[in-house]
């Protein structure tokens, strides 16, 4: 079963809540979460899963989009935290409109 974690890069976030002061790049950190996730589920017998780091490969979110769709896995999960809430919202319905299911 394909599985897919994704963590959005920061780039162009949209977030009309967070002051302005924040709004800087809050640099690179490895996606820890998703990282052991992936693990527990190979762990688990899950043999192909993958995460994909937009942060560090500085995707733009229509290639993240486009990955997605050549990969085409069974489940997707999405890192979001508060400065990326509303790009992980929307990258959601992007992929909900590739596979409804």
């Amino acid at each position: 079963m394909r599985i897919l974690l994704v963590y959005p890069s920061h780039r162009d976030v949209d977030a009309p809540l967070i002051p302005r002061p924040t709004r800087v790049d809050p640099g690179i950190y490895p996606p820890l979460g998703l990282l052991y996730i992936a693990s527990s589920l190979q762990k688990y017998g899950f043999t192909d899963v993958r995460v994909v780091d937009g942060q560090t490969l500085k995707h733009e979110d229509r290639e993240l989009i486009e990955i997605v769709k050549r990969y085409q896995p069974k489940y997707v999960g999405l890192s979001a935290y508060t400065l990326t809430l509303f790009k992980a919202v929307r990258m959601a319905g992007a992929i909900k409109e590739i596979d409804p299911s």
